[in-house]
């Protein structure tokens, strides 16, 4: 048996499933039989619980309006809830979708149904202690949060999800693959990341099939050339020390912590800072914390061990973990992105665990074990924060009291850390991939050619 084939167990896991159906069924229940007590324990699971498949009925009111004439850039007066759209402009054109509210709670229940089936294609480690880590981590306050919300990036996990799978396949499923991948970037944007996964190919079907994504890109954004622009500017900006994960919530936190202390100690006394100061030190920290998080990263990715370990880890683990982290490290330095999007995490979660008690070698099943327990952190973020604001006072959305900006600190500077390594996948995932080292042979040849001549 190889050292890939040691580290997780074949096929499909019903535990997963299983698991994550029965306690639909048991909120499901509890929400129409004891209303109350499912909010308790929403408090307590993810403390923020809005009224159930808020992202699902917003949706269908805009469709609403949309066919009625109405610019839902602008508003959506047929939402309760307001705000504006902010998805592409391709959902507005899928007619299947719900407009009479009384359906919203199957789909919503659907698309939770759909998720925890999804789960049993994860990859399960063999290890015991590993697999119950990702029970804790796939059932956590962010995966509550995305399935109580309805939201869409769920259904962008499941797209991705059976993309990777079918990468791992060979002729047509693979292209397939491929064809997901755009599917779920036409509906969210940022799934088109993910085409970096072309690098897998050979250079010339890389090629090939980027130019072909690349034209149908294109014609997207030739067809919504007029909305996209519109779109983009009703995207959310959270509060740094909100619900949102982002590269530049630590980079908010100092510069504001550091205007608090220059307050309180009388050094900015009748100082007035524009805000467009406050921006600029802030895009200047972040830009030191990336440039040192990749040093990090470059670090990470030349350790042998690292190349050797990832090398050996099976093809459907290692394409989930690539996707994931591809996914995770272009949302946060894209901007924020609301909890819930956090799910992402699941799918490079079963290969960190894996890979830290796999690696030979100590420094880098460290690396990878640490990633892994600061995944399911991030996963369980909602639930520390809100425990604490109870325990010790303060809200969590933006942070107050000062327990709860310790475990704010603590939050983002995880964050940070998990970045950097997935970061330092992804470095080694280009440089071992086929695309590559075919393109540094053909860089290669004509260098030799030219210094022959």
């Amino acid at each position: 048996m190889s050292g890939g084939a040691r580290m997780f167990w074949p096929g499909y896991g019903l535990l997963l499933p299983a698991i994550g159906l029965s306690l639909l069924a048991l909120m499901t229940g509890l929400f129409i039989l004891d209303r109350a007590l499912y909010l308790r324990i929403m408090e307590i699971w993810m403390v923020v619980p809005y009224e159930v498949f808020a992202d699902l009925r917003s949706l269908a009111a805009i469709n609403v309006c949309w066919r009625a004439g109405v610019d839902v850039y602008a508003a959506v007066p047929c939402d309760p809830i307001g705000g504006v759209f902010n998805y592409s402009p391709l959902w507005l054109r899928l007619d299947f979708l719900p407009t009479d509210l009384r359906f919203v709670p199957g789909y919503g229940l659907a698309l939770a149904g759909l998720f925890m089936v999804s789960l049993g294609a994860l990859p399960r480690p063999r290890a015991r202690d590993d697999r119950q880590l990702i029970i804790l981590g796939s059932f956590s306050s962010l995966t509550a949060f995305a399935l109580e919300r309805g939201n869409a990036d769920v259904l962008i996990f499941v797209i991705l999800l059976l993309a990777g799978l079918c990468l791992t396949r060979g002729g047509g499923l693979r292209v397939l693959g491929y064809v997901l991948i755009l599917v779920a970037g036409f509906l969210k944007l940022y799934p088109f990341v993910a085409l970096l996964l072309l690098l897998r190919e050979r250079l010339r079907w890389a090629i090939w099939l980027g130019v072909l994504a690349a034209a149908a890109i294109g014609v997207f954004g030739w067809s919504f050339a007029d909305e996209l622009p519109r779109m983009a500017r009703n995207l959310p900006v959270g509060h740094f020390a909100g619900h949102s994960w982002a590269a530049a919530n630590l980079p908010g936190g100092i510069v504001y912590g550091a205007r608090m202390i220059l307050d309180a100690v009388g050094w900015a006394e009748g100082v007035t800072f524009p805000p467009s100061a406050d921006r600029l030190l802030i895009h200047l920290v972040e830009l030191a914390m990336g440039l040192s998080a990749t040093w990090l990263a470059l670090r990470i990715a030349a350790m042998p061990a690292v190349k050797l370990d990832l090398s050996r880890c099976p093809t459907k683990a290692r394409v989930l973990l690539t996707i994931g982290a591809i996914v995770v490290v272009g949302c946060f330095f894209a901007g924020q992105s609301l909890g819930y999007r956090g799910i992402f995490l699941l799918l490079p979660l079963p290969s960190l665990l894996a890979l830290g008690r796999a690696a030979e070698e100590p420094h880098a099943a460290t690396i990878f074990r640490c990633t892994g327990y600061g995944t399911i952190f991030l996963l369980w973020m909602m639930t520390v924060q809100g425990t604490v604001a109870r325990l010790f006072g303060g809200v969590i959305s933006p942070v107050t009291g000062g327990p709860g900006h310790v475990v704010w600190a603590a939050r983002e500077l995880v964050w940070w850390g998990v970045i950097a390594v997935l970061m330092a996948i992804l470095i080694r995932f280009v440089l071992d991939s086929p695309a590559w080292r075919d393109l540094g042979a053909l860089l290669g040849r004509r260098d030799s050619v030219r210094l022959g001549g």
